[in-house]
C-alpha cells in the first residue's frame, strides 16, 4: 500500500478565530471541553485518568520546605498547586501558571490557571506567538451564564522573567497597578513555541465514546427491554362507566414496576369467556451482543495509558499479590518518570526568580509507592531499620538533620518521620 493512500482523521483542527485574534482549540474551539466530557463518561477512561494522575503527582515535593511554601496571598501552599497542575496535565497533557511580579522583577506569587480556559494567541507573519488569551467558558458549556461576552477575555504576556521585557509590559498597561502578570503555558508537545498539546490517550477516545454507548444499551436495556412487556385484554363490560375503567387501570398500574413485582391479584369473573388474557411481546435481548466488545475496550483504554492491569483491580490470575502490585507501582513510576521531571524543571524555571531566598531547594518529586500494610523495616530492610534508629539516638545532630537523612537518604514519609521523632513541630 502507498502511503499517500492511507487517510486518518486528525486529532482536531485549529484554525484563525480573527474576530478574537485567537487559534481555535479544535474546529468549534471546544477541544478540551469534549476531551473531559468523554473521559468522565468513560468507566475505564476515568479509573486510568485517575490513576495516571495519582502516579504524576506522587506523593508531592520531596523536600518539605518547598511542600509547604505559601506562594499567593491567599495562603497557598506550593503542593495544591502542583495537584491542580498534575491534574491538567494528566488530561490535557499540558498546564498553566499565573506568574506576577514585584517591582523589583522577581516572582511575587504564582497561581494555578485552568488550563481548558486558555487559547493562544493567532502568530504574527513571523510564527511568534507573545500572548494567550483567557475566558472562563471557551467552550460554551457553562448554562449560568447569562450570556457570553467577549468583554470576559482577558490577555496575558507568556512567561518571560527578562527584566527588560517585564518593564515594558508595565509601561504598555500603564503602571504595576494595572500590570496583569504573565502565564507559564507549557505543553507537553512543544519544547519551542507553544502549541496546544493532545492528551496522550487521544487514540483510545473512540474506545471511549463506544464504551459509553454500550453503558447507555445495557442501561436501556435493563430499564426498557430485558423483561418482556405486553397487552392485558379484556371483555368490555357495558355496564361499567368510565370511572371504574379508570379505577380497574390504577389497580393494574400498582402491578407494576421492579418494586411492585412477584404480587398475587385475586379475581373473579362470570364465565370462562371473560377471563382476561395477556399477549406477551417477545423483546430483543441485547444483554451477549457485545460481550467481545466489553472485554476489548477496557483493555485499549488501559494500553493508551500503558497500565498494567492489576493496577485498575483486573484480575490477573494471581489475584492482587504484593509483588505483583510492587513491581506494577515500579514500572509504572517509571512510565510517567517524564512527567514528575517536566514538572520539576517548570518549578525550577519559575523558582529561578523568587523573590525571597530559598535555602537548596529540591522541587523533585517523590514517586508513589505501595503500602500492603507493611512496616518501616519490612519496607527498607532491617540493616537499613537499625540505621535509621541510630541516626535518631545520635545526640550530635539536630532534628533537622535527623529528619533530611531519613527522608533523602533512607526515603521515608513525613508521617512516617513524625511517628518516629514526634514533637511540637510539623513537617
Amino acid at each position: 500500500m502507498k502511503v499517500a493512500q492511507i487517510k486518518s482523521a486528525p486529532q482536531f483542527v485549529s484554525r484563525d478565530w480573527r474576530q478574537y485574534g485567537i487559534q481555535t482549540y479544535g474546529d468549534a474551539n471546544d477541544f478540551p471541553q469534549t476531551v473531559s466530557e468523554i473521559v468522565q463518561a468513560s468507566k475505564t477512561g476515568n479509573a486510568c485518568l485517575s490513576i495516571y494522575n495519582d502516579f504524576v503527582y506522587g506523593h508531592g515535593f520531596k523536600d518539605p520546605g518547598i511542600y509547604r511554601l505559601r506562594v499567593n496571598k491567599e495562603g497557598e501552599k506550593l503542593d495544591k498547586i502542583l495537584r491542580m497542575v498534575c491534574k491538567d496535565f494528566t488530561m490535557w497533557h499540558g498546564f498553566a501558571i499565573h506568574v506576577n511580579y514585584n517591582m523589583n522583577f522577581r516572582v511575587s506569587s504564582i497561581h494555578h490557571i485552568p488550563f481548558e480556559s486558555l487559547r493562544l494567541e493567532k502568530a504574527d507573519d513571523n510564527g511568534f506567538i507573545g500572548r494567550t488569551a483567557y475566558h472562563p467558558d471557551w467552550g460554551h458549556r457553562d448554562k449560568t451564564r447569562s450570556r457570553w461576552s467577549p468583554s470576559d477575555i482577558e490577555w496575558f504576556h507568556l512567561f518571560n522573567p527578562d527584566p527588560e521585557v517585564i518593564l515594558n509590559q508595565v509601561e504598555e498597561a500603564g503602571g504595576w497597578d494595572n500590570y496583569n502578570g504573565q502565564i507559564l503555558y507549557f505543553s507537553g508537545d512543544s519544547e519551542g513555541s507553544p502549541s496546544y498539546p493532545i492528551p496522550i490517550f487521544i487514540a483510545e477516545m473512540t474506545d471511549m465514546r463506544t464504551e459509553e454507548a454500550l453503558a447507555n444499551v445495557a442501561g436501556r436495556n435493563a430499564c426498557s427491554n430485558f423483561l418482556s412487556a405486553g397487552i392485558l385484554v379484556d371483555i368490555k363490560d357495558e355496564t361499567q362507566d368510565e370511572s371504574q375503567v379508570n379505577e380497574t387501570q390504577e389497580e393494574l398500574n400498582k402491578f407494576q414496576g421492579d418494586e411492585n413485582t412477584s404480587q398475587l391479584w385475586y379475581i373473579q369473573c362470570k364465565s370462562k369467556d371473560e377471563v382476561p388474557q395477556f399477549i406477551r411481546f417477545s423483546g430483543e435481548n441485547y444483554d451477549k451482543a457485545f460481550e467481545v466488545t466489553q472485554r476489548v475496550i477496557p483493555e485499549n483504554i488501559g494500553q493508551s495509558f500503558k497500565q498494567p492491569p492489576i493496577l485498575r483491580a483486573v484480575d490477573v490470575g494471581a489475584n492482587f499479590g504484593a509483588d505483583l502490585m510492587t513491581n506494577a507501582y515500579k514500572y509504572y513510576n517509571s512510565v510517567t518518570v517524564r512527567e514528575r521531571q517536566q514538572l520539576e524543571e517548570t518549578f525550577v524555571s519559575i523558582f529561578e526568580y523568587w523573590w525571597a531566598p530559598l535555602e537548596n531547594p529540591d522541587f523533585a518529586i517523590q514517586s508513589l509507592t505501595y503500602n500492603a500494610g507493611e512496616s518501616i523495616a519490612d519496607r527498607i530492610g532491617k540493616d537499613n531499620m537499625t540505621q535509621v534508629l541510630e541516626i535518631i539516638r545520635d545526640q550530635m545532630l539536630s532534628t533537622v538533620q535527623k529528619r533530611n537523612m531519613l527522608k533523602l537518604i533512607y526515603g521515608l514519609y513525613d508521617e512516617e518521620i513524625i511517628k518516629l521523632m514526634p514533637d511540637d513541630t510539623q513537617l
